[in-house]
């Protein structure tokens, strides 16, 4: 959905909430009509809205002792497989561990 379209979906929702008895096709045309008025307005800025701490994708990381227990582990005759399991980790995790080297 294209900047625009978001802000019209606004527009049009404020209009109906305020205009009840008026029917959609009213209510769009008005939408319509305010748009180029608030292009001028903003200057074609674009806003963003900032994404909340809930929103941040990803897992939690892992405690510090387990990932230096889990890189001392990944450097022995373990296999990659134990290694995991043991400290439940993914694969991921442990290659990215042993790529970046001891953790603090």
């Amino acid at each position: 959905m294209k900047h625009d379209d978001v802000f019209r979906y606004i527009v049009v929702a404020t209009l109906t909430s305020e205009l009840k008895d008026c029917p959609r096709q009213v209510i769009e045309a008005k939408a319509d009509a305010l748009m180029p008025g608030f292009r001028v307005l903003f200057g074609g800025a674009r806003y963003q809205m900032p994404k909340t701490e809930a929103a941040a994708p990803g897992r939690p990381p892992i405690a510090p002792e387990v990932a230096r227990r889990a890189y001392q582990a990944g450097l022995t005759q373990m296999s990659t497989d134990e290694v995991t399991r043991e400290h439940g980790i993914s694969r991921a995790t442990l290659y990215r561990l042993m790529k970046k080297g001891p953790p603090p």
